[in-house]
């Protein structure tokens, strides 16, 4: 707590002077936290401790200054009230029997400006307010980069258990499709029993029956046209076992 004195002092003061040391406490907390971002998000400055305190330091002051006055204020009120009787007007027409209640304020303001006065003379609470700061500045520059990139989603609970399936996916699809599109690369077929891509046969590649599908050897009609063409009537243009020499026209030996 803000500078608390040991004396004797009514329980309703007590009280009343304990909040206002809370609310003080937060509006200056509030305060320093603001004075930091502006420091080091706005002019780019690193953090100072000394400049914190020294800032924390004047607010309790300035927030004293105005008890003392407030205190100075509900003498003149209470005193006036002395002489003035009976029905108030309005709210703050106050009357004789409004006296005990101005001098519980009086009190209350004097005692608490007392309280910030001592707080701003002690490192301990000075530092304990910076601290505070400091952290609500933190938060404070946090939520707001969030807010200006987005909430970030916690990663989905399967991530970690789908892990092998989504690897299996990039070798054998992703990549694959990747290499194919690259020059001298093929894009991988489906796997064989032994483990190596197969290329489906087509009907052009079947060379091995002669050359027609059905596997049989019968002759086209473009080359049995081609052997009625030759002299003797065979595929190469002689008669198969035939001795004959036809350039000198002698008799076989």
């Amino acid at each position: 707590m803000l500078g608390r004195r040991a004396r004797r002092v009514d329980p309703e003061v007590r009280r009343s002077v304990d909040e206002g040391a809370l609310i003080v406490r937060a509006a200056v907390t509030v305060a320093v936290a603001n004075a930091i971002v502006v420091r080091g998000v706005g002019a780019g400055r690193p953090f100072d401790v000394a400049v914190a305190r020294d800032r924390v330091r004047d607010e309790l002051l300035r927030v004293a200054d105005e008890q003392e006055a407030e205190a100075r204020r509900m003498r003149r009120v209470r005193r006036a009230a002395h002489r003035s009787y009976g029905r108030s007007q309005h709210q703050f027409d106050y009357r004789v029997e409004d006296a005990a209640l101005l001098r519980r304020r009086e009190r209350t303001s004097t005692l608490l400006a007392e309280e910030l006065r001592a707080a701003s003379r002690d490192p301990g609470q000075l530092d304990a307010i910076v601290d505070a700061g400091r952290r609500r500045a933190a938060d404070d520059v946090g939520a707001a980069a969030v807010d200006k990139l987005g909430h970030v989603r916690p990663p989905d609970a399967r991530y970690d258990a789908e892990r092998e399936e989504r690897l299996r996916t990039f070798r054998e699809v992703d990549l694959g499709a990747l290499l194919g599109g690259r020059p001298g690369y093929a894009t991988p077929g489906p796997p064989s029993a032994g483990g190596r891509s197969v290329a489906p046969m087509s009907d052009a590649d079947d060379t091995t029956t002669g050359g027609t599908p059905d596997g049989s050897t019968d002759t086209t009609a473009g080359e049995e046209q081609h052997t009625e063409q030759l002299p003797d009537g065979s595929p190469e243009g002689h008669a198969a076992g035939d001795d004959t020499d036809h350039v000198s026209g002698g008799e076989p030996d």
